[in-house]
């Protein structure tokens, strides 16, 4: 064979291999987009049998506010009373999941999580246990919430676990180890824990714990895709804490996703990042992003009053519940008859009795006289 007739061959056979590489890195097939985010947000403080938490119904609050920013439907389960209320939650998120090609879905559980013979379980309000045979019948094993996950079928789901804290019942305490037990990550999974396995959790002395301090903090930060996100807050609790409290990962998703904007892979299949519209212009999230620290409660408030102008309800949900938590009375009375009315946000009368409560409780005259018909009723 000649010199030209080897030229020709070898450029084949590159061409041949150029093929194969650009079939496999740059896929021709349309593209896969998340459309749609989904969480589901728990907090349990509240506790009937053990001392309530000091934090965790505030993480669970800021956590659903700044998901609800970051263009996510927020599933709310707070202070659920018993192993069904916990249950229904999760139910209720996989069936809203199951099968979407195009969502990436979000569980985030603060409150009491307790390990026993290698198992981890979840605890709403009233559980007490005596016994190492009452766990499963009055709590939720996390072997439940990992079963949804593997069936679930979309591309990602995230569970954020800050539940790594002491356990509170003494009556089997030599049973328990400390800490929450780490589990296999289902395909498409991405699992954090507040701390790595067989410690506790700090629950902090501010309004936040220490872990979800920081990850409130990281979620705003633009152009960090969701391992940076949480090295960041790994970093910053090991460092706080001493290196008593250091957060652990177990991941078996390949791809990139970002909380606020970027381009997201979902294994060998690109996805592009969603930009949610906040308001009836072309506004994005970015436009009321503004770093909570930096507003008022009544600048939290006109911000929330003015997106439910724009009819822009979720949004605006999401910052009347910061001012309402910072303390604005118009936002407790304004998310109290919002959540009393049948339209828009749908009836929630536990959800009002909360806000129409926080505003009873600073004196007012109209929201004490809704608790004391809703506690008639």
């Amino acid at each position: 064979m000649g010199l030209n007739g080897m030229r020709m061959k070898n450029l084949k056979v590159t061409g041949i291999l150029i093929g194969l590489l650009g079939a496999t890195l740059f896929p021709t097939q349309a593209q896969e987009v998340i459309t749609k985010r989904v969480a589901l947000v728990i907090g349990v403080q509240n506790y009937t049998a053990v001392p309530a938490l000091r934090n965790s119904l505030s993480d669970a609050r800021d956590m659903a506010a700044t998901l609800k920013l970051k263009g996510f439907e927020v599933i709310e389960v707070f202070d659920p009373l018993n192993k069904k209320d916990l249950q229904d939650g999760i139910r209720k998120y996989y069936n809203t999941v199951r099968g979407q090609k195009n969502l990436a879905g979000l569980i985030y559980y603060s409150g009491h999580g307790i390990q026993v013979d290698g198992s981890n379980f979840l605890i709403p309000a009233t559980a007490d246990p005596q016994i190492k045979a009452d766990l499963d019948d009055q709590c939720v094993r996390m072997d439940f919430v990992m079963q949804a996950l593997e069936e679930a079928g979309n591309p990602l789901n995230i569970l954020i676990m800050d539940a790594c804290r002491n356990n509170p019942f003494k009556g089997f305490s030599r049973a328990t180890d400390k800490g929450l037990n780490v589990v296999d990550a289902p395909k498409g999974s991405y699992i954090v824990y507040s701390t790595k396995p067989g410690s506790v959790a700090s629950d902090g002395t501010g309004k936040n714990g220490l872990f979800t301090s920081k990850l409130l903090k990281y979620l705003n930060e633009d152009e960090l895709n969701m391992e940076q996100v949480f090295k960041k807050v790994a970093r910053d609790v090991s460092t706080e804490s001493g290196e008593a409290q250091r957060p652990w990962i177990s991941s078996d998703y390949t791809g990139d996703f970002y909380f606020n904007q970027g381009t997201q892979t979902s294994g060998n299949t690109n996805t592009v990042a969603t930009n949610p519209v906040v308001t009836n212009n072309s506004q994005t999230t970015r436009t009321v992003n503004a770093p909570e620290e930096s507003l008022s409660p009544e600048a939290m408030y006109a911000r929330g009053a003015q997106l439910w102008k724009d009819k822009n309800y979720s949004a605006s949900v999401a910052w009347l519940e910061r001012a309402g938590s910072a303390g604005n009375l118009a936002a407790q009375l304004e998310l109290g008859a919002a959540y009393e009315a049948e339209k828009p946000l749908g009836q929630d009368y536990k959800k009002a009795f909360i806000w129409y409560m926080k505003a009873a409780e600073q004196g007012n005259d109209k929201a004490q006289n809704k608790v004391g018909i809703f506690l008639e009723d």
